[in-house]
């Protein structure tokens, strides 16, 4: 029996996964440059938007609308899983991510609050590997699957490296300290990367074409 397209409103949905991916890597390129002597390779992005900063007002709409985005593209992708006959709970991590997103915001650095939701990102970040085991293994959906596996493992490799700056391991803390700016831009952008993936994986799935 032929399956019917996913709607319109879906599609829309689903857009927002690349979408919110180019926002958020415009929004890294562009915030440094309202803040004088901001260097990127070696200072966190909670800099950005600290205290005080020149770039705290456009960082914390940036959080604030990526946190919006989450959650209606979490029920885009929680739709397409419906169509495909897949359960929804692999959507559920993905719309978990806007609760940290808009802690961040609400809470800019030094708020005590602010390093416990950035420590809180651990839970969606383990949306790969939650959203391909519930693809299953009918074959049409395994591009998708295979996809979400490779991201899982590198978003852990990158939490790994990430890890460091709390326990600060005297050896890799060292050698990571002067670039690790970039490493943490690396997980953020390893993820939505994921994102914008299944977004667009979603969409041009056979079974979801009208």
């Amino acid at each position: 029996m032929p399956i019917e397209p996913l709607s319109r409103r879906v599609r829309l949905g689903l857009a927002l996964g690349p979408v919110m991916t180019l926002a958020f890597v415009a929004g890294l390129a562009g915030l440094p440059f309202l803040i004088p002597f901001y260097d990127p390779v070696r200072q966190t992005v909670s800099e950005l938007g600290e205290v005080g900063s020149p770039a705290a007002l456009p960082f914390t709409a940036l959080l604030l609308g990526l946190a919006i985005g989450m959650v209606v593209f979490a029920l885009a992708v929680a739709a397409a899983l419906r169509h495909l006959g897949r359960p929804v709970w692999g959507a559920a991590l993905v719309g978990l991510m806007a609760v940290p997103l808009a802690g961040i915001a609400a809470f800019p650095y030094p708020h005590p609050l602010h390093n416990w939701f950035g420590l809180s990102e651990l839970i969606p970040y383990q949306a790969p590997w939650v959203f391909a085991l519930a693809l299953g293994k009918a074959e049409e959906n395994a591009p998708l699957r295979r996809f979400s596996f490779v991201m899982a493992v590198v978003v852990w490799m990158a939490i790994l490296v990430n890890l460091n700056a709390v326990v600060r391991l005297g050896p890799v803390w060292t050698l990571i300290k002067p670039v690790y700016g970039m490493i943490q831009r690396t997980l953020f952008l390893t993820w939505f990367t994921w994102a914008a993936g299944v977004g667009l994986l979603l969409a041009a799935n056979p079974d979801a074409r009208p």
